[in-house]
């Protein structure tokens, strides 16, 4: 049986001590087990939850689960996409951190662990950059490359080969520029 497993604990306190993970934290994938923890009454928890962490497991099904050349902000911003398509409230951090003035670089973004962050607002504002981007690729750059630069990671293994030769964009600062230069 390849499904997927949900375990549901009865309170956000048992989810919390049982996975160790962020206060914020609502839900959690393994991908290699197909297993999602989460809590009865998380909030969004068919609209958001679910879809975020199935795709975890379905990206990570794809592009292989052994994989290192997949930034974490890739998977998150794939996985928070999955929440409705880009719910509201990303889109609302995320207008908000552009007007502000307070998006991530790239490499910022490659950077930040947003599981060891105490600042919620930071978090908030890298899932929803993630989203964005991840939205970008797969609107303006179209879907069909968005999945040949899937398979190109899957079978390279190389986040900045897979760029470049799907995208043509030979570093993270293009892709950057580009995904600014479309926001305007």
């Amino acid at each position: 049986d390849k499904r997927a497993r949900i375990y549901i604990y009865d309170n956000q306190k048992q989810y919390q001590d049982s996975m160790h993970g962020p206060d914020w934290s609502a839900g959690l994938a393994l991908p290699r087990e197909k297993i999602i923890h989460t809590y009865v009454e998380a909030p969004d928890f068919f609209a958001a939850i679910l879809p975020h962490e199935l795709g975890h497991i379905i990206f990570r099904e794809f592009v292989g689960f052994n994989n290192s050349a997949i930034p974490l902000w890739l998977e998150e911003g794939l996985a928070t996409y999955q929440e409705n398509q880009l719910n509201i409230f990303h889109q609302a951090v995320f207008g908000k951190a552009l007007r502000e003035n307070r998006l991530f670089s790239l490499e910022e973004l490659s950077n930040f662990d947003p599981t060891s962050s105490p600042d919620q607002e930071r978090v908030e504002i890298y899932y929803a950059q993630a989203a964005n981007i991840v939205e970008y690729l797969l609107k303006k750059m179209s879907r069909d490359k968005f999945v040949t630069f899937c398979r190109d990671l899957r079978e390279r293994q190389d986040f900045l080969r897979a760029l470049s030769r799907v995208y043509s964009f030979k570093d993270l600062s293009e892709l950057e520029t580009d995904w600014k230069g479309y926001l305007r």
